[in-house]
């Protein structure tokens, strides 16, 4: 066994000590209830960032159903036009690519992206879908708005 130096074992001395006055101070928490706190946390964060990815999973599905529908997206400039002003996606106009190339890029930026925000779009994009009023209520203004804008559009038909 190696020697310890009489500094280093007053250090050792000295940490039993105030590691046995923390224990008797802290005598209402047991292992348990630390293995216990620990595997909740655990879980909260697994559930939170489950859901997160499950927004995800539903974004990435309602988007192509959206972009797929010619009287909402009549032109490729529409889509790009959504992907940037509701989802911050910039893409390049010039880069000649057919509507299903824009879509497909946009699905695969999607699912790569932080999902913090996509909860509220989510809930928004697939009220619009099941609610046929709604969505002629959008279609409508999209044809006569001069400067539509889908943020203002989804705040005023109060579906975030």
């Amino acid at each position: 066994m190696k020697n310890i130096s009489k500094n280093k074992e007053q250090k050792i001395l000295k940490f039993i000590q105030e590691l046995s006055w923390l224990v008797d101070s802290n005598k209402d928490i047991t292992i348990n209830d630390i293995l216990e706190m620990l595997q909740n946390r655990s879980s909260d964060c697994f559930s939170r960032h489950s859901s997160i990815k499950d927004e995800t999973r539903q974004l990435v599905g309602i988007l192509p159903q959206m972009f797929q529908d010619e009287e909402l997206f009549p032109k490729k400039e529409d889509i790009l036009s959504f992907a940037d002003e509701v989802l911050g996606l910039k893409l390049n106009p010039m880069s000649k690519r057919s509507r299903i190339e824009y879509i497909g890029n946009i699905v695969c930026k999607i699912s790569k992206m932080e999902a913090h925000c996509h909860s509220r779009l989510v809930t928004a994009l697939e009220a619009m879908l099941e609610n046929d009023s709604c969505m002629a209520e959008v279609k409508k203004r999209k044809k006569n708005e001069p400067n539509f804008s889908w943020n203002e559009t989804i705040n005023k038909l109060k579906l975030f």
